[in-house]
């Protein structure tokens, strides 16, 4: 079995809030589904530890190259995968999803920068 590197999986700060304000929205209508949704959201995330490179295919981003995808519904999940950590950028609704990231709101206010 190969040896496969962990990375560091760290959230930006606008990640965090646009988790935190989507489990709130689910939690109007369901408090239940909610905290599955955000355990379920803790364990993908948490799992780009080790296989961060299987979704680096970003369609309207396609120039970075470092820049990855994971969908978990409803929303999609942008990071970044550095030399040693994989920084959740942001997390979108689906139907906002194909909107391109702006610049600041990508690689600004992460943590380890």
């Amino acid at each position: 079995m190969a040896d496969e590197r962990r990375l560091e999986v760290v959230w930006s700060p606008i990640a965090e809030d646009q988790a935190a304000n989507m489990v709130a929205r689910i939690r109007r209508a369901n408090r239940g589904v909610a905290w599955r949704w955000s355990q379920s959201l803790l364990y993908r995330v948490n799992a780009l530890s080790q296989r961060a490179l299987r979704g680096l295919s970003v369609p309207e981003l396609d120039r970075r190259v470092r820049i990855g995808e994971i969908t978990h519904a409803p929303a999609r999940v942008l990071y970044r995968v550095d030399l040693d950590q994989v920084v959740i950028l942001s997390i979108r609704s689906a139907r906002s999803a194909r909107k391109p990231t702006h610049d600041h709101e990508r690689d600004s206010h992460h943590h380890g920068e």
